[in-house]
């Protein structure tokens, strides 16, 4: 059914994402992950889904892509899925990966996120959060035992203040110094913002808007420039 909800295919695609998402659902940071799943070649096309393959969460001792190429992989991306009611808000580029933040032309709410390989330039989801929280995008929402027992919730998702909140509550218990970004993205379920040290992005994590779990994004490395389109 085309439904603009996410088809992820493939055990060892679920399997390997799980094995962060426990790890990384409101406890110890998460940080010093150094492992890549079996993406490549299980994010095949599907109708109103994502397509493509998973970016590896392992540095690739390649030089980082830069913002214009990193967009513009997304935008093929995009092109391929056939809904031109999404657009690129932002392009964050890390050491690792690159990290692109989908919206709703209409609405201006998050829809998802994806990662971009610098090796190939090969674009996919984003896991952890835009997997297992996204009630609209992903049908892989509500799966809370792969995520420690947190589920998306019904009801209203709490404020971008309190997702802030919750956010800077972890970081002065897990990471003393980091200030939680004010610019919370809003998703369907969910927040993303940045981790900031000294006024800079230096990582991100995501906050459920029901639970207010924390899920810092473990996998991007040191950040290096970002563009935004709004």
């Amino acid at each position: 059914m085309r439904d603009n909800r996410l088809l992820f295919r493939g055990l060892g695609l679920i399997a390997a994402s799980a094995i962060g998402m426990v790890a990384g659902a409101t406890g110890a940071p998460n940080a010093g992950f150094g492992w890549a799943g079996p993406f490549g070649g299980m994010m095949g096309g599907g109708a109103g889904g994502y397509g493509g393959t998973m970016a590896p969460f392992v540095a690739s001792n390649l030089p980082p892509l830069a913002p214009e190429a990193a967009k513009s992989a997304a935008e093929r991306y995009l092109a391929r899925l056939g809904n031109a009611g999404l657009a690129i808000r932002e392009v964050m580029v890390f050491s690792n990966n690159a990290y692109v933040s989908v919206v709703e032309k209409g609405s201006g709410m998050g829809a998802f996120e994806l990662l971009v390989d610098p090796r190939g330039q090969s674009v996919g989801p984003e896991p952890g959060p835009n997997m297992m929280w996204n009630v609209k995008y992903s049908p892989m929402a509500g799966m809370g035992g792969m995520m420690g027992g947190v589920k998306a919730g019904s009801g209203e998702m709490i404020g971008a203040s309190q997702a802030t909140q919750a956010a800077q509550r972890y970081l002065d218990a897990n990471l003393p110094g980091a200030k939680a970004a004010e610019d919370a993205q809003r998703f369907y379920g969910y927040y993303t913002l940045d981790i900031e040290r000294d006024g800079r992005p230096a990582g991100m994590l995501s906050v459920n808007g029901y639970t207010q779990a924390v899920f810092v994004h473990h996998w991007h490395g040191t950040f290096v420039s970002e563009t935004r389109s709004g």
